[in-house]
């Protein structure tokens, strides 16, 4: 299908993704090398990958169809900036299906749930780190949409990954949104999320059939039930009949103990802390604790054009707990901060 395939197709929103994931074997069509600037604490070799995307398109505009990856989608699409979303550890573009489709509605915007490198149907790789997969995702902005300018929106990893992005390509991504998450280095959740990824490595090893014993091993392991349901959306079943997760828990293994140390205010003793001058908003849970007051003089310091929303009664995935009301905020700043 000359690099795409369409996954459905609806009276108002299309999901297409731009980019199969080639053969395992084929690794030379699978990397390219990544012209933007480089990043601090990121190697200049390390590889890029393509990352799957689904596509929203507001009311009024035509997909006419799937769109070959050689298109980039000219004359197809809403007239303004793309809006990226990231998802966050153990997530995927599948997550954000629902209010992807609202926000596109709401705020006009042609809307992109992203999957990351080693989650959703993005390409497996060893290396994993906020300044590649940021390389990951300038790659899919600037080659394979050929878009001038982009609005990213991450929560939690993802958040950090748009971060990270933004403050190296200011002029690259316009605005910026960052869900449940703070530009400063802080454990929140560290051993949690050990803990899950143990529990499914281990469930990987036992060779399961039937969905019902892996959601009876994992809730010996992860009580909350949403957070398990959200886990068992990585369980893919194999040629074999066994169940396996779809990401690469390995390469994420390897991410994990470091991935809560963030580098974006850890310049070296010749360099200064970065700053992103363009709009930003921050959402939070005010049952979260990932992004605490004790964080937003030096939020205000990196971001200095940054709003902060907090949704009272949430915790660490307000947009799935309020959709809603996230979508509402989410639109309501986007409009005040249109530029003229």
């Amino acid at each position: 299908m000359n690099g795409y395939r369409t996954y459905f197709v609806g009276h108002v929103s299309r999901f297409v993704n731009r980019l199969l994931v080639p053969s395992p074997l084929s690794t030379s069509s699978l990397f390219s090398t990544s012209s933007v600037r480089r990043r601090p604490y990121s190697s200049r070799t390390t590889p890029t990958v393509p990352l799957a995307a689904d596509i929203h398109e507001p009311a009024g505009t035509s997909l006419r169809g799937a769109i070959p990856a050689d298109d980039q989608g000219h004359g197809h699409f809403s007239p303004h900036d793309p809006l990226l979303i990231l998802h966050g550890l153990f997530g995927s573009k599948q997550n954000w299906r629902g209010i992807g489709r609202q926000l596109a509605q709401a705020c006009g915007h042609r809307v992109m749930p992203v999957d990351l490198r080693n989650h959703g149907l993005s390409p497996h790789a060893k290396h994993m780190d906020y300044a590649i997969m940021a390389k990951d995702v300038d790659q899919l902005v600037a080659k394979d949409l050929g878009a001038s300018s982009a609005i990213l929106c991450g929560h939690s990893m993802g958040g950090r990954v748009a971060m990270t992005a933004a403050v190296a390509q200011p002029e690259l991504y316009s605005r910026l949104i960052v869900v449940d998450v703070s530009p400063v280095s802080a454990p929140n959740g560290l051993n949690t999320f050990a803990g899950y990824l143990g529990a499914m490595q281990e469930l990987d090893r036992m060779e399961v059939t039937r969905r019902k014993e892996a959601e009876a091993y994992l809730a010996s392991h992860v009580p909350d039930e949403r957070i398990r349901l959200f886990l068992l959306t990585n369980l893919v079943s194999t040629p074999t009949g066994h169940l396996k997760f779809r990401i690469n828990l390995s390469g994420i293994a390897s991410f994990v103990p470091s991935m809560w140390n963030f580098d974006l205010i850890s310049p070296t003793a010749s360099q200064s802390a970065p700053v992103y001058s363009q709009p930003a908003l921050f959402i939070r849970g005010s049952r979260s604790g990932y992004l605490p007051n004790s964080h937003l003089a030096t939020l205000m310091n990196l971001f200095p054009q940054a709003e902060v929303a907090t949704m009272e009664g949430c915790g660490h995935w307000p947009h799935a707990e309020r959709p809603t009301e996230c979508v509402d905020i989410v639109t309501d700043w986007l409009k005040r901060t249109e530029s003229p």
